[in-house]
């Protein structure tokens, strides 16, 4: 397993440097509608780099996942210390939202949520897309909707996408597309069901 280095446009870092990972410290905490965890030491690098993404890859090269990246550090075994945070993380972050209408459907609505933070978030830092998994299907609403208010600020993911994913039974994962140089957040559907009932009355 190796981990590489990317800058804010997906450049790769010092020549794209892949180091290899110590297979005994690596530790990924996977999470449905919560944030991932990743951590583990690689060989010495000693390049001063700020990188903005890192990508875990296997023997071959082929990529299993991508994070924020935290900055490499030095320990006194010469050995790199990584940390890095879900992508998922991005999300928490304050939007200014209008919802004196409510979308036609869930789906209608997790997508104008994330088009106003790509719009006041990341202003085009670079490119982030949401994605429908095929089994997901127009979700219609429950009895979980929001207030019909005009103009209110939430936090995009604490408030809304982790609210409103546990409620209609989803989940999101999020992956680094290399190729075309953007952020994809998938949604897709949980196979436990019964989590409507879990949250009636639970109004923004």
């Amino acid at each position: 397993m190796i981990v590489s280095f990317y800058d804010d446009k997906f450049n790769g870092l010092q020549n794209n440097a892949s180091l290899v990972v110590d297979a005994a410290s690596y530790s990924r905490i996977c999470r449905a509608v919560d944030l991932d965890e990743l951590k583990c030491t690689c060989e010495a690098f000693t390049e001063s780099i700020q990188p903005t993404f890192v990508v875990v890859k296997d023997d071959r090269g082929r990529y299993e996942y991508g994070a924020l990246a935290g900055v490499p550090q030095l320990t006194a075994d010469n050995q790199t210390k990584i940390t890095a945070s879900d992508l998922k993380t991005m999300l928490k972050a304050d939007v200014l939202l209008d919802f004196s209408e409510t979308p036609a459907d869930v789906n209608a609505f997790l997508q104008t949520v994330f088009n106003a933070w790509n719009e006041q978030v990341t202003q085009g830092t670079f490119a982030c897309e949401l994605v429908f998994n095929d089994n997901v299907g127009a979700i219609v609403w429950d009895n979980l909707k929001p207030a019909q208010k005009a103009y209110a600020v939430y936090d995009a993911w604490e408030d809304i996408f982790a609210v409103y994913l546990k409620f209609y039974g989803l989940f999101m994962t999020s992956e680094l597309d290399l190729v075309n140089k953007k952020v994809i957040f998938r949604i897709g559907k949980s196979m436990a069901g019964g989590v409507t009932g879990q949250l009636v009355g639970y109004l923004l």
